[in-house]
């Protein structure tokens, strides 16, 4: 009897033999398909437990390593000094109103407590020491990008304020969702889907039945780059599985088309490819004249040396405009653009303290005249092109005028509107010194990369074409140590509603 694979071909004709091996195949099928989706579903809920225990056990810790906050200076050394006519032996206890201290002297075996009065005897007010309108603005060293949906109504806490609510309908006609829906996936929900799927490859799941088994209630994972992209809104927390925690880099995975990243948080992402948009194609002469383009209008050398390819004559020559040479030496100081002290960060040292209205920024050293203070960072609202949302930009001002804050600021020709109110550094403290004649920090726009940056310099000053972009004309004082920066919002500013709220100049 001949044979195929080994099998007699009198057994496959066998009509009921085949009935019989597809039956057991279609039990075994349906039994692996039902222990995948039991092993899924265990997993899921097992990532989602530990997630959640973990994350119970760190805010556990951290509440109880939280002290409570001694809000009695430590003593001078003058007060030290004046108390040691005040000691006395033993170990008797103080009021609560003193400061007191033990020492033990090992040559005639006893302990002597020094008692001092405390230096305060009423505390401070709170207003002293913390501004409301500053507890909810996230510090930050670049830029936001606003990456929420205008259309869509984000959650207010302080929506059911009697104040609030006669704004409520004005502000929600102008949105088509709410941003409390189910849609909406939270960050906590993100992480521990991730972490599900990371324990199903693990477990050497395929990705076909990952995908076919996944819990519907939970984001697909096909979203996963999504997910992925972002988790950056907040701070990742550490997985106690976690043993390897570096920074971010490419490892290759075997088998699998992508890459296994492993995030700086310590969260290893799944091997999926997170960016898959197609790049725009481009030809070379076209990639060589952007990557030769200027800064932008201020750029000194497309002024005084147009017929130079721009790139070519900075990496040689660089010189001053006002003081160039063919012999210059390369590397000194004058050569270069001094627009690159924003990219470099090289800045003036200053601070937030209570200033002239609530929190003010103050020098820490010696400011010279055209000095670089800072570069204004806040959030990138865009501005909505579409007419049938153009009330949607009123939006952001709407909460902040009820917010009593006011830090918008409109580049002219631009597509976006930098906005401090929530995110900001140090120049969001600048303070108006309401007589502009006071000011000693003025702002103005400089291009970087081909981007536009609000920047404020010391000094007063008038922007002109040559290679520092500013000339200082009022031969004003350089700032001194420990005084405050003011910056001049400018008359439109005081013209609007709440003209008595904080804010920034609303144009440059």
């Amino acid at each position: 009897m001949s044979t195929v694979f080994g099998d007699p071909v009198g057994l496959l004709q066998d009509p009921e033999d085949v009935l019989r091996i597809e039956q057991q195949r279609y039990v075994q099928r349906v039994q692996e398909e039902r222990e995948a989706r039991l092993h899924i579903r265990e997993v899921c809920q097992t990532a989602w437990n530990t997630f959640f225990a973990e994350d119970g056990l760190q805010c556990s810790q951290l509440v109880q390593s939280l002290a409570v906050v001694d809000t009695v200076p430590p003593p001078s050394v003058t007060d030290l000094i004046s108390s040691v006519d005040g000691l006395v032996e033993g170990t008797e206890m103080h009021g609560p109103g003193a400061l007191a201290f033990t020492t033990w002297y090992a040559d005639t075996n006893q302990l002597r407590t020094r008692s001092i009065p405390s230096v305060l005897s009423v505390l401070p007010s709170a207003a002293s020491r913390a501004y409301p309108k500053y507890e909810s603005c996230t510090p930050s060293l670049q830029n936001i990008k606003y990456i929420g949906d205008q259309r869509v109504l984000t959650f207010i806490s302080y929506a059911d304020e009697d104040g609030f609510q006669k704004l409520i309908p004005k502000f929600a006609r102008c949105h088509r969702w709410f941003a409390w829906q189910t849609g909406w996936v939270d960050v906590d929900v993100k992480l521990a889907v991730i972490n599900t799927y990371l324990h199903l490859q693990a477990t050497n799941v395929e990705t076909m039945q990952i995908e076919r088994y996944w819990p519907r209630s939970l984001p697909p994972t096909a979203a996963l780059p999504d997910l992925i992209t972002t988790l950056r809104r907040r701070d990742l927390p550490h997985w106690a599985s976690d043993a390897l925690h570096v920074c971010r880099q490419d490892r290759p995975v075997a088998g699998t088309d992508g890459y296994m990243f492993y995030a700086w948080s310590g969260l290893k992402y799944p091997p999926i490819r997170v960016d898959t948009s197609p790049m725009e194609s481009k030809d070379n002469e076209t990639m060589h004249d952007e990557a030769h383009k200027s800064c932008g209008n201020d750029c000194f050398v497309e002024h005084s040396f147009s017929d130079f390819v721009i790139l070519i004559f900075a990496s040689t020559l660089g010189v001053n405009t006002n003081q160039s040479s063919e012999h210059a030496t390369l590397g000194h100081p004058k050569h270069c653009c001094f627009n690159m002290k924003i990219q470099l960060e090289r800045l003036a040292h200053s601070s937030v303290r209570v200033g002239s209205f609530g929190l003010g920024a103050f020098a820490q050293d010696p400011i010279s005249r055209s000095t670089l203070i800072g570069q204004y960072v806040a959030e990138i609202v865009p501005i909505t092109q579409n007419t049938k949302y153009d009330d949607l930009d009123k939006i952001h001002q709407l909460v902040n005028d009820y917010r009593g804050l006011n830090y918008a600021f409109n580049i002219e020709n631009q597509s976006y509107v930098l906005d401090a109110a929530s995110v900001g550094n140090i120049t969001r403290c600048l303070n108006d010194p309401m007589d502009p004649e006071k000011a000693n920090v003025a702002a103005d726009t400089l291009y970087v990369d081909m981007e536009p940056k609000i920047v404020f310099i010391a000094g007063m000053y008038t922007p002109i074409y040559c290679w520092c972009a500013f000339t200082d004309i009022s031969a004003a004082k350089k700032i001194k140590a420990r005084e405050e920066l003011l910056l001049s919002y400018g008359e439109d500013y005081w013209k609007k509603e709440n003209s008595e709220d904080e804010g920034s100049n609303p144009d440059v």
